[in-house]
């Protein structure tokens, strides 16, 4: 027979002796091809599937790579702080504040010295998906690792662990905690970088839902955008403030649709809508409409 492979012969003899009775053909195979056996019996001919192939164009299954979930810090607003080597003083007090809008605050206070220095910026994950990178106004950017989701791990500036038995380690704290860099006075608290939790609208008590986060919100100096919790969506946004005179641009939320705490929702992002104006007395922010009329009541931890 033409055009047959080396041992197809071989191979139709095996199978035309399995079977006993009838005959055996091994068609011509066009280049490339692959090994096909046909089996010529009384009842007919069977086919069989080519030897050693999946068929001609067959091709290896493969599935797609999907890019996976963004990474993030869970918990945000949050702060980390820890006592970190230092080569000619006790330690330095290094405290880190993330804010969920990308950006941060840290403070590296020099024990015994009395000196700190403050900076502020955004913070990414880099291509890794593990490595944290602060870009402050300091040129390179410092780097953590995420060994857990409270523990922020300074590395060197190749993005390596520090070979040393000391600590490296910055420790989320049990409440967040923002750095004050500066403000309205010593008695007051700062509009920017504090927590304000929402207690009343209009004249109404905000009462948390039962699971839901309390309504609050947080500006951010270096940003100037306002980040927070509506009770069930985060909500995000810029601001402008000018003195006494307070504004808030077009807000942005999440898509959760919540059983409660909905309608508190609604009506705080109606009173930022309305704000015009703010005023600060000991730990309390109040925002007020065109009109001064109070909107909102917030409180400070």
């Amino acid at each position: 027979m033409k055009n047959m492979r080396p041992g197809a012969p071989l191979l139709a003899a095996l199978l035309l002796a399995f079977i006993g009775h009838g005959r055996a053909h091994v068609p011509p195979q066009k280049a490339g091809g692959s090994l096909g056996v046909s089996l010529v019996a009384d009842v007919g001919t069977s086919e069989f599937e080519p030897i050693g192939a999946q068929g001609a164009g067959a091709t290896e299954s493969s599935s797609e790579n999907s890019a996976g979930p963004e990474p993030t810090i869970a918990g945000l607003p949050a702060t980390f702080v820890g006592t970190l080597p230092c080569a000619d003083c006790p330690g330095i007090r290094y405290q880190v504040d993330l804010f969920p809008d990308r950006t941060f605050s840290s403070r590296m206070t020099y024990l015994e010295r009395a000196t700190h220095f403050d900076d502020h910026g955004s913070w990414q994950f880099a291509s890794d998906g593990k490595t944290v990178l602060l870009q402050g106004s300091r040129g390179a950017p410092q780097k953590f690792a995420l060994p857990d989701k409270d523990t922020l791990r300074q590395l060197d500036a190749d993005g390596h662990e520090i070979g040393s038995k000391l600590n490296y380690d910055l420790k989320r704290a049990p409440a967040f905690a923002p750095i004050a860099l500066g403000g309205e006075g010593a008695t007051n608290a700062s509009l920017e970088n504090t927590y304000w939790r929402l207690t009343l609208l209009g004249e109404t008590p905000v009462a948390v839902a039962s699971g839901r986060r309390e309504p609050n919100l947080i500006f951010n100096r270096q940003t100037h955008r306002v980040s927070g919790s509506g009770g069930c969506n985060q909500i995000t946004g810029s601001y402008e403030l000018r003195g006494s005179h307070l504004t808030f641009g077009q807000m942005a939320r999440t898509l959760m649709a919540c059983s409660e705490g909905m309608d508190t929702e609604e009506a705080f992002l109606k009173a930022l809508a309305q704000t015009k104006t703010w005023k600060i007395t000991a730990q309390q922010l109040e925002l007020f409409d065109g009109d001064g009329h109070l909107r909102a009541r917030f409180e400070a931890p």
